[in-house]
C-alpha cells in the first residue's frame, strides 16, 4: 500500500510540473509555411478541387499505390 501511495505522489507532482509549465509557458505563437508555386492560380485551383488530378500531386497517393481514387 505504501509503494501505490509512493507511486501516486510521483505522478501527482509530474502532472503539477506539467501544468504550471503550461500555465508559464507562451500564450501565442504562429507556425508558418510557404510555397512559391509559379503557375496562374486558375491552374492550380482545378488541381487541388479536382479529385481525378489529386493523385497527380499528392505525395500519399505515390506511397500507397495500390489505392486508386
Amino acid at each position: 500500500m505504501r509503494v501505490l501511495k509512493v507511486l501516486l505522489g510521483i505522478l501527482g507532482a509530474i502532472a503539477l510540473i506539467f501544468v504550471a509549465l503550461g500555465l508559464m509557458g507562451a500564450k501565442d505563437f504562429t507556425i508558418e509555411r510557404s510555397a512559391k508555386v509559379d503557375a496562374p492560380a486558375e491552374v492550380i485551383y482545378k488541381h487541388l478541387a479536382s479529385f481525378e488530378t489529386m493523385n497527380a500531386w499528392s505525395p500519399w497517393s505515390k506511397l500507397d499505390p495500390k489505392y486508386d481514387v
